[in-house]
């Protein structure tokens, strides 16, 4: 959280002005393996959901102009995830 927060005051400042933040992108992405095992994220959906939790609390409580989304998925089939 503290790193997210961070990121956010850099950006959401002149002359960035950044307002809208993803949470990870496409964490369904495999590295090209065939392994099942090696997947861009490394953690379970649990752990996506409990990074996503806690980072989005904190972009979140640094301005309500800040909006949060994501995960930006590949669409192959985690849409059941969310």
């Amino acid at each position: 959280a503290a790193i997210s927060a961070g990121i956010v005051r850099h950006y959401s400042a002149p002359p960035f002005n950044v307002r809208h933040w993803e949470i990870w992108n496409e964490p369904d992405l495999t590295s090209g393996s065939t392994s099942s095992v090696s997947p861009t994220w490394g953690g379970t959906w649990e752990d996506y959901y409990r990074l996503y939790t806690v980072a989005a609390n904190a972009i979140k409580a640094l301005g309500p102009t800040n909006n949060v989304g994501g995960p930006a998925t590949t669409g192959g089939g985690v849409a059941n995830h969310f």
